[in-house]
């Protein structure tokens, strides 16, 4: 019988973990937001704040968990720094000689 509360626990785990690989070299404020982006988008299927904020359940009013979010979004500087930590992250995973890397930030708002 497979236990969800350990898969669960597993899996925030893992995104834990991939979370500060990707977030290397930032401050902790910055560490805590992407995570809680990565997990909201995960957990919430949805990239919307409001969809984001509603699968994080924190004990404050959405109304304010969603300005939280807002306000770091608005004010994040660490694009580069993320593309370039995955770009490393994703090489390790790869054989370069026939591989091809597309990473489509396009959708993202």
């Amino acid at each position: 019988m497979v236990n969800y509360n350990r898969l669960a626990g597993k899996l925030k785990e893992d995104l834990t973990v991939f979370s500060q690989k990707i977030s290397k070299g930032m401050k902790y404020p910055a560490k805590k937001f992407i995570l809680q982006m990565l997990y909201g988008i995960l957990a919430g299927n949805k990239v919307h704040l409001s969809g984001i904020a509603r699968s994080l359940e924190e004990n404050t009013s959405l109304k304010k968990t969603i300005d939280r979010l807002s306000r770091n979004l608005s004010s994040f500087n660490g694009k580069e720094n993320i593309t370039k930590n995955y770009t490393r992250l994703v090489k390790k995973e790869i054989n370069e000689k026939s591989s091809v890397i597309i990473i489509d930030n396009s959708d993202i708002t």
